[in-house]
């Protein structure tokens, strides 16, 4: 062998040292495969080692230590899936149990623990919530394959995205989840009193601002006059110099609190119309969820005739500020009728003072015409 062979020779042997180094080293490895099932063979590894056998009764709970009451397969099986096996299992041994495979249920996807822990929308990080719920409570293994378990290094989809599995044929699985911020309780089916913490930041259920609606004020305004939600406010007739109220009514039917502004101060009501300050009772005030406020308006007619106005009710609503009501009525006159001793008849008086009519000096005229009319009227004899 020359001597330039016995140095490819030399550098064959070296790649070939390294490929089967590489090799076993991959074989050896612990954890390559990131748990791609519960255990590995029936014993205390991957997820076995701290949850233990998936049949041993009574489970206790690793986040708030309550006891379950019965072990972790049947209350999977029995509860949740209604017996359905093969959503969680594939083969006839039903081992080993994969974390992201299985035979299907009936109406599921075959992918097993995933159906419930994974988020289909965490999009080539399946799983990452359920692996940062472990990263923060200092089981880091997943790391090792995972960069997505630490929380530094991607942001689950919140904890209001719905599992795969969740809400799909319930008709099969009644007792399967259907909300994942856990409102009806079904993701805490034994003991524990949370359900799971689908986004991994440890705040379960309600806790989680992902399951939590924005908070709004929302006003609703009412008046005494029906129909009363179309935000006006008719007076009717009025006597001229006599005055009528109506109350109208502040509703805040929000989730945070309303703060109402000055009322009619942008667009001020003027007279016969007014708020009188002592009976404002919602101007400055703020008002918690369902707590309601009553301000009254006034009519006060000085005059005969139709009159119409608005104002406004100002406040921190983000989509009715401010609301405008609108006010309407008619300033009349009252009818006397009376005895008229000068003319033996009676008088017809307006009490706006435009108008009186003596009917005395008519009295037996008018009776003239009545009595013609009535003999008119009479039917001949023999008809």
């Amino acid at each position: 062998m020359n001597n330039e062979n016995g140095i490819c020779y030399h550098k064959f042997r070296i790649v070939l040292f390294c490929f089967l180094a590489l090799a076993a080293f991959a074989v050896w490895a612990p954890g390559a495969d990131a748990y791609e099932q519960y255990s590995v063979n029936r014993d205390a590894t991957n997820c076995r080692a701290c949850h233990g056998d998936f049949r041993s009764s009574p489970y206790t709970s690793k986040v708030d230590g309550q006891s379950w009451g019965d072990d972790l397969h049947d209350v999977h099986r029995n509860t949740m899936l209604s017996g359905d096996c093969d959503a969680c299992h594939s083969g006839s041994s039903r081992f080993p149990v994969m974390l992201n495979s299985s035979s299907g249920g009936s109406g599921l996807a075959a992918i097993s623990c995933m159906g419930c822990h994974g988020r289909n929308e965490d999009v080539g990080h399946v799983g990452a919530g359920l692996r940062q719920h472990h990263y923060r409570a200092g089981e880091t293994v997943c790391a090792g394959c995972h960069s997505d378990s630490n929380p530094a290094s991607y942001t689950p989809v919140g904890e209001n995205v719905k599992p795969p599995y969740y809400g799909v044929s319930l008709a099969a699985h009644p007792n399967m989840p259907i909300d994942p911020c856990n409102s009806d309780g079904k993701e805490n089916f034994k003991g524990t009193s949370i359900g799971l913490n689908n986004d991994g930041d440890t705040l379960f259920d309600g806790d989680d601002p992902n399951c939590q609606s924005a908070s709004t004020p929302d006003i609703a305004v009412t008046d005494s006059v029906a129909p009363d939600t179309d935000l006006q406010v008719p007076f009717g007739s009025v006597t001229v110099g006599a005055s009528s109220d109506q109350t109208v009514t502040v509703t805040n039917n929000g989730t945070a609190n309303l703060v109402i502004g000055t009322v009619a101060s942008a667009n001020p009501l003027a007279a016969p119309f007014s708020i009188p300050s002592a009976t404002d009772g919602c101007s400055g005030k703020t008002l918690a969820p369902s707590a309601s406020c009553i301000l009254t308006v006034r009519f006060a007619p000085t005059a005969l005739g139709a009159a119409n106005d608005t104002f406004d009710i100002p406040s921190n609503d983000p989509d009715e500020n401010p609301v405008t009501v609108s006010v309407s009525g008619t300033g009349g006159g009252s009818i006397d009728l009376s005895t008229d001793t000068g003319g033996g008849g009676c008088s017809v008086v307006g009490a706006g003072g435009g108008w009186k009519e003596a009917a005395g000096s008519y009295g037996p005229i008018a009776l003239a015409w009545l009595g013609l009319a009535l003999r008119r009227r009479r039917p001949k004899s023999g008809k």
